[in-house]
């Protein structure tokens, strides 16, 4: 196995798009949603004369107790959106998910995110390996686990193959980050095609 050397990075490579935790997708739809839909009646009443405060208090007054219902549950449900919208800017920014190594000046955090771009990229050089896919996760003590998804090239030896990747990996993240692996588990989703090549005459 040739010896590993950490490359420089590249914006462009290895990089994890940032997700939102789905609570906070539905609130961002949900207020989107509320908002258009006061766009709309605001641009209706401004350009074609639409008077719809008139029209949602003669619904509520043909119908009285009903009316009060729906009116009081949607205010409650319009300032329960509104507070949750606020939730963000009271909540105390902290690590993301992250190891952590003590030292002796303090402690080190090494998101996962980073973890898995080392592991990704450690993975992409064995020779034979195509479309890695990482996921890494906690195991406690300081250590991850890791999961690896690829496509292998034709005419190589898969068994070798996934013990270089187990074994780059390793060394490449406890040479680069500190981190031990505590399982580095593989799977070989397909071969790759090999592009095709014209025969010479």
């Amino acid at each position: 196995m040739r010896p590993l050397v950490p490359s420089s990075p590249r914006r462009d490579e290895g990089e994890v798009p940032a997700r939102l935790p789905l609570t906070d997708r539905v609130l961002v739809l949900v207020s989107g949603l509320v908002v258009m839909a006061a766009g709309f009646a605001s641009l209706g009443m401004g350009l074609f004369g639409w008077d719809v405060p008139a029209a949602l208090s003669r619904w509520m007054s043909e119908r009285a107790v009903q009316g009060r219902v729906v009116g009081a549950a949607a205010g409650a449900a319009l300032a329960l959106l509104g507070a949750a919208a606020l939730r963000p800017a009271f909540v105390r920014l902290g690590y993301e998910r992250s190891i952590v190594r003590a030292t002796g000046l303090g402690e080190v955090h090494v998101s996962l995110r980073a973890i898995q771009t080392l592991a990704r990229r450690a993975a992409a050089q064995v020779q034979g390996i195509r479309d890695v896919e990482v996921d890494v996760y906690p195991a406690g003590g300081g250590d991850v686990s890791v999961r690896v998804a690829v496509m292998v090239a034709p005419d190589h030896s898969i068994p070798e193959l996934c013990d270089e990747v187990q074994a780059r990996i390793e060394q490449y993240l406890r040479q680069t980050a500190g981190v031990s692996c505590s399982q580095i588990r593989v799977l070989v989703r397909g071969v790759a095609r090999e592009p095709h090549r014209p025969r010479s005459e």
